[in-house]
């Protein structure tokens, strides 16, 4: 299959996929008014800080099979041996995730008074957290199946089914029951476990019963070595929260996670293309084929993500203003960081697929370890003088620092040729695309109508 072939089906994949990410966004947006007016910014930081934890304790729970299970799929020719890839998997997980939502729930009386900060609420938020860990991961391998199956129809279809049902049951547990940051919690993963159970009656047939220990311990082979790699990732994506609450207060955290709730709207599309992306990149057999279509696909994504992040960030002051109550304003500085870092975190994603198609991803959590300590030193330096906006240009560091990394290894042990004399450009017309959100007024409708244009400007 020729390159532009290539690019017509991760396009058509990523765009289709697409309509889940936009609904995932546009829920979160539409939340947050919510969230902002039932709950206080210190509940708000707390469920945040919540959500981040449940990422935490997936990556252990996770042990890298999810990753293993793309890789290994497509070793298979035949149904019965990618059935036994998903059962081992599934199997497997089922032991690592109840463990993990086990030993989290017993620790919830000692854990919750001790991390939260909302009188009374640190327990049942800890249980929250129980919960979150057995349904991310277990709702994350099985809902793969439509991807690995080039579904994506099916796949978004029930991710907007998931999140409907968060968006009504989120609704009940905070405004009407006020629940406070746990109802935020349950909501959530409530929502998903419905969905998972749904996905699983209809995916039966490929559960069975069993485990292939000889192909286990393979996947295991390939998937541990990326636990580190995704500690050190949680550490890059959730460390400044622990750090702006060290050098600030809770209220501060609070605000920075409306900062991320509408400066993340640029990873819809990044989402989008990142569920396409492994089961396609792996699905090319043919090396050569391959290498041509990665360098391809880098070169388009990160010209239009970064379009995309740019004119986020030069409308976000209106949706701010919109979306939240005035406590949460200040989150304007932190935005336009935070949509610059989309595009470096899944530009990171394309050149780490290099390395997982060779099998040689072992010293990968050396590359995110490494831009983790960037980031600690880059928010000590920059969060007591700028605050939320130094926690963002931190990120933006973190994630450079990691995507020019990978990019190295990647070259290592998987060149790919990329088309360089055409990527140097793009951080050049974003420069000057990014002078005119610091340049141009944040207020009044003219200056909406402006900043809209500058942004039509930059694809020109």
């Amino acid at each position: 299959m020729s390159v532009a072939r290539n690019l017509a089906r991760i396009g058509r994949q990523s765009a289709i996929y697409g309509a889940g990410s936009i609904a995932a966004t546009l829920l979160g947006i539409v939340l947050l008014p919510l969230y902002t007016r039932y709950l206080t910014p210190a509940q708000f930081g707390d469920a945040e800080l919540a959500l981040r934890i449940v990422l935490a304790v997936a990556i252990v729970s996770r042990l890298g099979l999810v990753n293993a299970f793309f890789r290994f799929f497509f070793d298979g020719d035949d149904d019965a041996q990618r059935r036994r890839v998903f059962r081992t998997a599934f199997w497997a997980l089922q032991a690592t995730t109840l463990l993990g939502a086990a030993v989290t729930a017993l620790a919830a009386p000692w854990l919750g008074e001790r991390v939260f900060t909302t009188p009374g609420a640190g327990t049942s938020i800890v249980l929250g957290i129980a919960l979150g860990v057995y349904v991310t991961v277990n709702y994350e391998l099985t809902i793969a199946l439509f991807r690995v199956q080039e579904r994506p129809v099916a796949f978004s279809i029930r991710t907007i089914i998931d999140l409907l049902l968060t968006a009504g049951l989120t609704y009940l547990f905070i405004v009407v029951w006020g629940l406070g940051p746990f109802g935020l919690l349950l909501g959530t993963y409530t929502g998903s476990l419905i969905v998972w159970a749904g996905v699983l009656i209809e995916q039966r047939s490929w559960v069975g019963r069993g485990v292939d220990r000889a192909l286990l311990r393979e996947m295991l082979r390939f998937g541990v070595p990326l636990m580190p790699a995704g500690a050190a990732m949680w550490a890059v994506t959730l460390i400044n929260r622990p750090i702006v609450l060290a050098v600030s207060t809770p209220a501060t955290l609070g605000v920075l996670g409306a900062a991320f709730r509408i400066g993340t709207g640029v990873l819809l599309l990044v989402n989008a293309f990142q569920l396409a992306w492994p089961a396609f990149a792996y699905s090319i057999k043919d090396d050569g084929e391959a290498k041509r279509t990665y360098a391809a696909v880098m070169g388009a994504y990160l010209a239009f993500m970064g379009w995309a992040a740019l004119a986020l960030a030069l409308v976000a002051p209106w949706f701010l203003r919109l979306l939240t109550t005035e406590p949460y304003w200040g989150a304007t500085a932190a935005i336009t960081p935070i949509a610059i870092a989309g595009p470096l975190y899944g530009g990171y994603f394309i050149a780490a697929i290099g390395v997982g198609r060779m099998k040689r991803n072992r010293f990968n959590w050396i590359v995110v370890a490494a831009a983790a300590l960037v980031e600690v030193v880059a928010l000590i330096l920059l969060v007591p003088p700028f605050g939320v906006a130094g926690a963002g240009w931190a990120l933006v560091i973190a994630y450079g620092t990691m995507f020019g990394l990978m990019l190295w290894r990647e070259h290592r042990v998987c060149p790919v040729p990329y088309p360089w004399w055409r990527i140097v450009r793009i951080p050049v017309v974003l420069a000057v695309a990014f002078a005119a959100t610091l340049l141009l007024p944040d207020a009044g409708a003219e200056w909406l109508v402006v900043r809209l244009l500058v942004a039509a400007a930059i694809p020109l």
